[in-house]
């Protein structure tokens, strides 16, 4: 498909290094969340992590766009677009969070009414289904 022929698309200064602060490999194309315990001060990149629990996605910042192994460093998409895989189905559209469930941690799904949103679907995806997101963060709107 056309659409994701090339992974997305990048912004100019839309990918960030930043360092994977949790306890697992962020996988490509999971949504992180900004690790509070963690603010960078000099050279320390921003630190990031896969929310953990259906709680931890209050501070959404983008999408990982390579495995980001523990405690190392890698590329989060913060403007542009990338696939992510849909948690449920996701229509054209809507706007999307980072699902936090266990069995769906990272993965984009249809955004709840007081959460924070990740961004806006590009495609419409069934749950599995590659799902285009256009990175577009905002508080609970």
């Amino acid at each position: 498909m056309a659409l994701f022929q090339y992974g997305g698309t990048p912004v100019a200064g839309g990918d960030v290094t930043c360092t994977n602060t949790s306890i697992i490999d962020i996988p490509a194309g999971a949504g992180v969340v900004l690790d509070l315990a963690y603010p960078p001060s000099g050279d320390q990149a921003v630190a990031v992590t896969v929310p953990l629990a259906s709680g931890s996605v209050a501070k959404p910042f983008g999408i990982a766009t390579a495995i980001i192994k523990v405690g190392k460093s890698g590329p989060v998409r913060t403007l542009g677009s990338y696939p992510m895989t849909a948690s449920g189905a996701i229509t054209y559209g809507d706007f999307v969070q980072i699902d936090g469930a266990t069995s769906h941690m990272g993965q984009a799904k249809t955004k709840g009414a007081t959460v924070s949103q990740l961004g806006q679907a590009l495609n419409t995806a069934a749950d599995g289904e590659q799902v285009l997101v256009r990175v577009v963060v905002a508080a609970n709107v």
